[in-house]
């Protein structure tokens, strides 16, 4: 059974490239969070109300098992901070899609790949890192 989605909502991003990861600062880019360009959307889990480990786990179970790389962290983001993103007339939506269990999709994203980037670099800022050591 799908779960009821709130607005105060945890989201979080897994990153599985170096490159997504900065060497400075040792946050989370921007282009962690550029949709997919098969299908303009971006993989995020719902993970309010779960422990650290719980929150890895869906990582190792559901996500690392379809990646060609290891994981090297993951972003978390307020679902408002999501959806009152505003760049020009575009707007974020986040729709749940299961399975897996409490796996969703940031949807809405321009068809201009330099809006989606301001769009990212907002995320970004409001984005939390959680690295693997």
């Amino acid at each position: 059974m799908p779960l009821i989605q709130s607005n105060h909502e945890i989201l979080t991003r897994y990153v599985y490239y170096s490159k997504y990861i900065k060497k400075l600062d040792r946050t989370v880019s921007w282009a962690a969070f550029m949709p997919n360009p098969k299908d303009n959307e971006t993989s995020v889990f719902r993970v309010l109300g779960l422990s650290e480990s719980e929150i890895w786990n869906i990582a190792n179970c559901d996500v690392t098992p379809h990646q060609q790389n290891r994981i090297k962290g993951r972003a978390d983001m307020n679902l408002d901070d999501v959806i009152n993103i505003r760049v020009n007339s575009n707007k974020l939506f986040f729709n749940s899609k299961e399975p897996p269990y409490r796996h969703g999709n940031i949807t809405s994203w321009s068809n201009q790949k330099s809006v989606n980037k301001l769009i990212a670099l907002e995320l970004e800022v409001k984005a939390s890192p959680h690295l693997i050591p």
